[in-house]
């Protein structure tokens, strides 16, 4: 692994399960776009079950297809309001909690994005949390050790 290459899988506090490649790669093609290879590595790692959330149904491979659509019907709910949100473009949501989703920007060539979230509310609120989804995970991973 390049990107998230920190996590100690024989640490009893770490309760993980990955998906296969093939199920990513399906996942890719019903997006119509490459997942960037930090969030693939996760998934790899993690996709099906994490314990870095305290509910983790809503994340990974399974789930990330309709996440996607789920935020990109609160983003044009929120146009259709008149509500400008110009730094959304494409953007691909990996986990919810609650009334937030996490997701990254889809730019060509970035292979380790930003994470924002995206918090729900009569105007939504979009926040930088990390630079780079490595240390997203990295923080998060830290948290649980």
């Amino acid at each position: 692994m390049e990107y998230i290459n920190f996590i100690d899988e024989s640490n009893p506090l770490v309760s993980i399960e990955g998906s296969d490649m093939e199920t990513i790669e399906k996942v890719e093609i019903e997006l119509g776009y490459s997942i960037p290879k930090a969030l693939k590595e996760y998934l790899m790692l993690m996709g099906e079950k994490t314990n870095f959330y305290e509910y983790w149904d809503e994340h990974g491979t399974r789930e990330i297809l309709k996440l996607n659509s789920w935020l990109y019907e609160w983003i044009n709910k929120y146009r259709s309001e008149g509500i400008q949100l110009e730094k959304i473009k494409d953007v691909l949501s990996f986990f919810n909690f609650q009334d937030t989703f996490f997701y990254i920007p889809i730019e060509a060539g970035n292979e380790n994005p930003s994470v924002y979230a995206f918090d729900i509310n009569d105007t939504p609120t979009i926040r930088k949390l990390n630079d780079s989804f490595t240390d997203f995970v990295r923080w998060k991973y830290s948290q649980l050790i």
